[in-house]
């Protein structure tokens, strides 16, 4: 990232981790090699994320009040499911 790092979770089976940063991306990485696997923009700061129990989907928080989904196959990467008045801070 190249800003500060809003939020981290780690995936269930510890194999891999999701990061998002001030510098509006959101990161997943492999935490057996110690490696990016992706790295996507969005259009605003991503303040929350969280992983399914099974470990399949994250859901994350942005700065633009949205709540989006994301798959470890990509097909449903940054779609928006909801959109709040507020900001979202948190998810759990």
């Amino acid at each position: 990232h190249a800003d500060h790092v809003q939020a981290i979770d780690v995936s269930p089976d510890g194999t891999q981790a999701v990061s998002t940063s001030d510098d509006r991306s959101i990161a997943w990485w492999d935490l057996v090699h110690g490696e990016l696997i992706y790295r996507q923009v969005q259009s605003a700061p991503i303040l929350s994320v969280d992983y399914s129990p099974d470990g399949c989907q994250v859901v994350a928080a942005g700065h633009d009040k949205s709540v989006r989904i994301y798959t470890r196959q990509r097909s449903l990467w940054g779609k928006k499911l909801e959109e709040s008045n507020w900001l979202v801070r948190l998810l759990r």
